[in-house]
């Protein structure tokens, strides 16, 4: 009974510092692209992305960086406001951890 409650114990540990975990983006994936010419126009930092890979966690950052510069300018084309939709999509997960994290 004790080493079954030790094993439960130990996989719900596992599994929650799992939980946390952000996995790098692929040097690949689109993501990087899309994030680059967000940077060009000036809606995002573009530092992050010198060294690479970056996480799915730091991605989100940028794309929040990119959303909320975004909002404020009334000069940004819908190409740009299309790509940072499809980023929010893809990046949703770490987009809610971000908001739980900061209790938004």
């Amino acid at each position: 009974m004790r080493q079954k409650l030790l094993a439960v114990l130990v996989i719900n540990i596992c599994t929650i510092s799992l939980a946390s975990v952000s996995t790098n983006v692929p040097l690949s994936h689109w993501s990087y692209d899309a994030i680059e010419r967000l940077a060009d126009y000036g809606y995002t930092n573009s530092d992050l992305l010198s060294t690479k890979p970056i996480t799915r966690l730091n991605m989100a950052r940028l794309i929040l960086e990119a959303e909320q510069k975004l909002d404020a300018s009334k000069a940004a084309n819908s190409s740009l406001i299309a790509t940072l939709s499809r980023l929010k999509e893809e990046y949703a997960e770490e987009l809610k951890q971000l908001e739980l994290d900061s209790g938004t």
